[in-house]
Order: C-alpha cells, then sequence, then structure tokens
C-alpha cells in the first residue's frame, strides 16, 4: 500500500505554521512530516516536538531525530538545533477507525532554554469510512479444494434437533430454572478513573491527580517522565490487592527534591489492564 505525506511547518521567531488539510481513507497508511526552522541568530537548546497523534490513528513508525511513541504522543528530542539550521521529523501511521470522521492532529515544540512552548496550527483531517479498493485481484488459494469433504462430526445436524440423551442433574441446572433456588451472584461494579486537576501549574499551585481503580491483582504505578522520555519522579508503584481510590500531589519537583525545569511533563499511570497518560505544563 503507498503511504501518502501530509506536510506541517514550524519556524522559530515570528512563526507562522501552516496547517495540512487531508482527505484519510480507512485502511490507508500516511506519514506527518513537521519542519522546524532556526531563523534566528543564536543556537536553540533542548528542543522537542511532541505530536498527537487522534484516536482514529495507529502509530507504525517515527524518524527523524531521536524519537519514541507513548501511547498516541510521538515525542522527537532534537537537542540543540544551530542558527540558520533546520531539522525534519516525521511520524508514520495507520487509519484504522473511523468512529471521528473529522479531527485535528496537533503538535507543539518546546525550547527548554530560554523556556518556549509553540503550538502548531493543527492539522485538519477527514475520514472516509469506505476502505480503500485493493489494487491487487484476491487469489482462490484460499479456496478449499473440491476434494476436500468436511467431516460429519463438524456439521451441524439442519433440524438443529440436540443429539446428546444426557440429562443435566439438578446441580448442574442454571439459577433461574426449575428445582434450583440459587441465588445469582452479581456483577461487581468496575471503576477507571484517572482525573488530573489542571494542564499548567507553578511551584506554589501543584498539580492534583485522582485515580479510581478496582480491578487487581496486578503491577499498578503513577510515574512522571519528561518530554524527552527521562524518568523524573515516581509517585506510586504496587503490587495491587485490592481497589484503588488515591489522590496525589506534584509540585513540579523531581526524585531528588529539585525543582525541575519549565517545561512539558507527562503523567504515566500503568494499571493490570491499561496505560493511561496525561500532559501537564509545568512553569517556575
Amino acid at each position: 500500500m503507498i503511504r501518502k505525506t501530509i506536510l506541517a511547518s514550524a519556524v522559530l521567531f515570528f512563526t507562522v505554521f501552516s496547517a495540512a488539510e487531508a482527505q484519510l481513507i480507512l485502511g490507508d497508511s500516511y506519514s506527518i512530516t513537521i519542519n522546524y526552522d532556526n531563523t534566528g541568530t543564536v543556537a536553540q537548546d533542548q528542543v522537542s516536538i511532541v505530536d498527537t497523534l487522534p484516536a482514529d490513528f495507529t502509530y507504525i513508525s517515527c524518524s527523524g531525530a531521536s524519537c519514541f511513541d507513548n501511547s498516541g504522543e510521538v515525542v522527537w528530542n532534537l537537542g540543540t538545533v544551530p542558527a540558520g539550521t533546520s531539522e525534519t521529523v516525521t511520524v508514520a501511521f495507520t487509519v484504522s477507525s473511523c468512529a471521528v470522521t473529522s479531527g485535528t492532529d496537533n503538535f507543539s515544540i518546546d525550547i527548554g532554554s530560554p523556556q518556549t512552548v509553540i503550538n502548531g496550527n493543527p492539522i485538519a483531517y477527514t475520514v472516509n469510512c469506505t476502505t480503500s479498493t485493493p489494487t491487487q485481484t484476491p487469489t482462490y488459494t484460499l479456496t478449499p479444494v473440491p476434494t476436500a469433504t468436511p467431516t460429519i462430526a463438524l456439521t451441524p445436524t439442519p433440524t438443529g434437533t440436540p443429539t446428546s440423551t444426557f440429562t443435566p442433574t439438578p446441580t448442574d441446572t442454571p439459577c433461574g430454572f426449575p428445582g434450583n433456588t440459587c441465588t445469582p451472584t452479581p456483577t461487581p461494579y468496575t471503576a477507571d478513573i484517572f482525573y488530573v486537576s489542571k494542564n499548567v501549574f507553578g511551584p506554589s499551585d501543584p498539580v492534583s491527580i485522582y485515580v479510581n481503580y478496582t480491578v487487581y491483582p496486578g503491577q499498578y504505578a503513577l510515574r512522571i517522565y519528561n518530554s524527552a522520555g527521562e524518568h523524573i519522579k515516581t509517585l506510586d508503584s504496587q503490587d495491587l490487592s485490592g481497589p484503588v481510590s488515591q489522590w496525589y500531589s506534584w509540585d513540579g519537583k523531581n526524585k531528588y527534591g529539585d525543582t525541575c525545569a519549565s517545561g512539558v511533563y507527562i503523567l504515566y499511570l500503568m494499571e493490570p489492564l491499561s496505560e493511561k497518560t496525561a500532559r501537564v505544563l509545568f512553569v517556575r
């Protein structure tokens, strides 16, 4: 399948972003290319790009600088970009759903020194829910050969009449049937809540995180990473032996007790059956 490319640009100093509009087809593969130009007279340090893929997209790969995928948030760590130079990064994905037939892909650029966060114009797209027509005619190699005869044991009888004469004993009768007075066991209530109180905070105004989760046992952890994927602090880590209903607070300090630099940080929640992330901006 041919991969199609969507372009987006970002230029520092009198920044102008050009938003791309794309007509996408369910099942096709595409790539987004983001170009960052440092048109200033000084080098920019600790530069990273974050692209948040919509739920309709399934991540395939990324290229250009050091990059990784964090559950649909693709992060590139560009490091230092000299004056008058540019960096180009690319992410490839497949349109795997058309639950939302139109939306936007959002990306931002985080510069650590001096601290600057630039939000790019969203890349608008629409999804055609009709899957693309295959370019090749399907072969008949998967059709059973005429001489292969199904076994009688696997063929259902036309009348649907049970052939077995076995009669279940009263102890095997499901609840609610005559002769069985057992009480059905109610289905337990399950909860899965990951709430973050704000997306911008400072040392004197910490961010609060609430988790309510009722599936156990299994591994459970709440960790904080910076936009380069480096571990900053662990707020909780345990083997669950019961449900969790817990408030957490983070004031922007790392695991050594030092105040972090201003920038975008990722709250990563690992639960026995799921993983969740949230992004917050810390301003000193």
